[in-house]
């Protein structure tokens, strides 16, 4: 079998599922995974799987003097004329130095906008030239980034074989018996608006609010937090977290995709979101969840309030969203649409 090499900077969230699904997805589609990745995420995603081969890649945060070595470490784990698959614009800026050493075939996927300066800009041009394929994940990212070489294929997830079961308290004892939990799992950064989940928990003091989630911005939100809000950390069983939900929030400034909501419906879970990015081509308010505009702590708050109140209309919301998810947005299709652009390449080669 053919082997993919997959390239990957630190990540949690939309990358780091993507990359769960492929490296579980490819075996049986044709493909031998080969990780390249920091140690971190290598240990994340090698806890129940160790059928493949990794490298560890110190790939820098940012742009820095560190890429040309780490684009040579790099060059020197792959072979000529393979394909490598990398995962966001700075894992794809190490592939393009990478090709200065050896030649190679390039997909990338882009799990984001991104940012809008002229290097990330130059950066992204390049990119455009030089992959084969830029996978989007929303037609939000692909009508940001254009080019004839854009696909869109939006990330999946794991769908249980029966509907999710929702009376898991013990998974969060720190709650009262009988509080409404209002759950979010995200990277504790600007983008992600907790400071704006913080708002609304100080108008909705009857709501348990829960964050499950790490980052730059953890000590500043919970020095600013009322009683109600509840920081959880890092978590690894996010789908089982929110089973034990009323409800799940994204109170996101921006969002490429929002792979939490989709998570959220393949758990069962009633979804608040704010009307960014990507977050509309899977949530139609009071259909398959509840938009909101953005940046608007009164409207979190009023939202979470009404489906504490009609719990039953959001229970029907919530099913839909569980019927759409499994439809539209399995893990497998996602891995399926991969491989197939890999197989394309090789075939015009």
């Amino acid at each position: 079998m053919p082997t993919v090499h997959l390239v990957s900077r630190p990540a949690a969230g939309g990358i780091k599922t993507h990359l769960e699904g492929l490296l579980g997805d490819l075996p049986p589609l044709g493909w031998i995974p080969v990780l390249h990745a920091p140690r971190n995420l290598i240990d994340q995603l090698c806890a129940e799987r160790n059928a493949f081969d990794t490298f560890e890649l110190k790939v820098p945060a940012s742009l820095a003097p560190g890429d040309l070595t780490c684009a040579h470490t790099l060059a020197r784990q792959i072979t000529p004329f393979d394909l490598v698959h990398a995962h966001g614009i700075r894992a794809a800026w190490i592939c393009l130095l990478a090709k200065r050493f050896v030649p190679f075939r390039l997909i990338t996927t882009l799990h984001n906008v991104p940012p809008r300066g002229f290097a990330s800009r130059t950066v992204l041009s390049l990119i455009k030239s030089q992959s084969e394929r830029v996978i989007c994940v929303s037609e939000y990212i692909a009508a940001d980034v254009q080019g004839q070489s854009t696909v869109v294929i939006p990330n999946g997830v794991t769908i249980n074989a029966s509907a999710p079961d929702k009376n898991k308290r013990e998974l969060l004892p720190q709650v009262a018996v009988g509080a409404f939990i209002a759950l979010t799992a995200a990277r504790l950064s600007y983008e992600k608006g907790i400071d704006l989940l913080i708002e609304a928990a100080k108008l909705a003091p009857e709501i348990q609010f829960v964050v499950a989630g790490d980052g730059p911005l953890r000590e500043s939100l919970q020095t600013d937090s009322p009683a109600n809000v509840l920081f959880l950390g890092r978590i690894d069983n996010v789908r089982q977290m929110m089973q034990a939900a009323d409800c799940v929030i994204i109170p996101s400034r921006s969002e490429g995709q929002g792979i939490v909501a989709l998570e959220a419906f393949a758990a069962g879970v009633p979804v608040i979101a704010s009307n960014v990015g990507g977050l509309p081509e899977s949530i139609v308010d009071r259909k398959t969840g509840f938009l909101i505009a953005p940046a608007n702590p009164n409207e979190i708050a009023t939202t979470a309030n009404l489906i504490k109140q009609d719990p039953a209309t959001a229970r029907k919301i919530a099913d839909k969203a569980y019927v759409w998810v499994t439809k539209h947005r399995r893990r497998q299709a996602q891995s399926a649409a991969v491989a197939a652009l890999y197989c394309e390449g090789s075939s015009n080669a």
